[in-house]
Parts: C-alpha cells; structure tokens; sequence
C-alpha cells in the first residue's frame, strides 16, 4: 500500500492539526506524517486503563461512603448545583430506558465520570454556604452533607497525603478534560496554554515539535497517574509495579524518539 492511499484512509481534515503543528507537508513528508501520526496514536492508548480505572476507584469509593452514611440512593439527600443534578437525572433517565426493575448499582453505572467529579465542586459539598443563612428546614442537610466529606476524606482519597478536598477536585478536573479528548479522539498531545507560553517565550528546552508533544504526553501521563494513586495507592501500585505499564510507555517512548531521529538523519 502507497503512502498516498495510507494518508488516503486516515483523511485530510485529521491530518491537519498533525500538518499544520508539526510543519509537515502531506506532500513532502508523507513518510514522517504517517509515523507521527500512528506513534502518537499508539502512545495515546495506553492512557486507557489509566483513565478507566480513575473513573472506576472515584466511582465505587464515593458510591460506598454515601451509601453508608445515606442508603441507596443517597443522592437524593443531597442539593447539587444544575449541571451535576442534570448528569445525574440523565443516568436516571438512561436506566429507567434500559431496565423496568433497575437497580441502585445500574444507575450508579450510568453516572459520567464528570458527573463523579463535579460532586466534590465546593458547592455540591455545602462548603461555602453561610450556615446562618441556611433556611428553615434545611440545616440539618447542609450540615450533614458538609460533615460527610470532611468525616470521609481519606476513605475516598486514601492516597491523598494531606491534600485537601479543593486541590484533590482541580486535579480531577483536569483528568476529566483529559479524559474527554480522548475519548473523542482530540490530541492529548498538544501543549496547554501555559506550555504554549513557555514555547513562545524560548524557555522551553525541547526545540524538535515531535520530542515535545512526547513531553506533553507524558506529562499528562504523569497527572493521571497521580489522580489515581489518590483514589486508589494499590491499583497504582498493580500498574506501576506488578503489570509495568509505566514501563511499557516509557519503552514505547523511547523507541519512537529514537524512530524519528534515525528519520530526520536520512539524506
């Protein structure tokens, strides 16, 4: 199969970005376009079982703390802000589609994992509300929805260190972002806006395009497992030390880069 049908398949309007980031021409480097292309892609994938498992240990944690302090159920008892009420009414929604005797753990199953995160959104823990302006009839709520996160941050957070309950959720916003381009399929490998300046000003040291988005991989890479480590020290533990797959993109990586140096050597 000819470069010109490889690139064919893959299609302009997605090779643009890698064009126009990478300064490539689909003309001239057909042959880098295609190995960016395709080492990022594989690169990418190996964030899978980071992002999944995030999701699930936030999930089942935050799931068997309020089912014990509220019962099934619990989300009931809480006042959420819009955007986590809809989340959760449209998982509510999904189930009642799918199942005529649905269960508390298939709605659970249906909650979007920013629905997980926004809960810990100050707001949705009663943690900036002025207790004497609470009104009649709903102290005892507040109170009890506030105390909550406080009585069970380490049993939700077990590896958290010492970081308190803000920190932890901008954290998991961020993973969230992450998690969202890649699950529909933008590049996790551009810089954000604060690497972006970093370029522009010079005082970044990678000068080659394809060693920086690498760089911005692994960066990404690094947050994701640090949110996961938070939620869950012995799935960390399972990826990093028993199944190596820290091991296997730092393998991956390094063989790539060397790929793209052996590339651009050729006359």
């Amino acid at each position: 199969m000819s470069l010109d049908t490889v690139l064919k398949h893959l299609s302009t309007p997605r090779l643009n970005v890698y064009c126009s980031s990478f300064s490539l021409s689909p003309e001239k480097d057909q042959e880098k376009l295609i190995f960016i292309y395709l080492a990022i892609q594989d690169l990418t994938s190996c964030f899978y079982p980071f992002f999944q498992l995030t999701e699930i240990a936030l999930r089942n944690n935050i799931d068997t703390a309020m089912r014990k302090n509220f019962g099934d159920y619990w989300y009931k008892h809480l006042i959420l802000n819009q955007e986590t009420e809809r989340n959760f009414n449209n998982a509510f929604t999904i189930i009642q589609d799918k199942k005529q005797n649905h269960s508390h753990d298939d709605f659970i199953c249906e909650v979007t994992f920013g629905g997980w995160v926004n809960l810990l959104a100050p707001e949705n823990r009663c943690a900036d509300v002025d207790l004497d302006q609470v009104q009649e009839g709903l102290l005892d709520q507040v109170k009890s929805i506030r105390n909550f996160w406080s009585d069970n941050i380490d049993q939700i957070f077990p590896g958290r260190e010492g970081k308190k309950l803000p920190e932890i959720f901008t954290n998991l916003k961020t993973i969230n972002n992450f998690r969202n381009r890649f699950s529909h399929y933008e590049p996790l490998w551009k810089p954000t806006s604060r690497q972006s300046g970093r370029i522009a000003t010079g005082s970044f040291v990678l000068s080659d395009k394809f060693e920086q988005a690498l760089f911005f991989l692994n960066d990404k890479r690094q947050k994701t497992l640090a949110i996961l480590k938070i939620c869950s020290p012995e799935i960390h533990k399972k990826l990093t030390d028993d199944l190596k797959l820290v091991d296997h993109f730092d393998q991956k990586t390094a063989v790539y880069l060397a790929q793209w140096k052996r590339m651009n050597k050729k006359k």
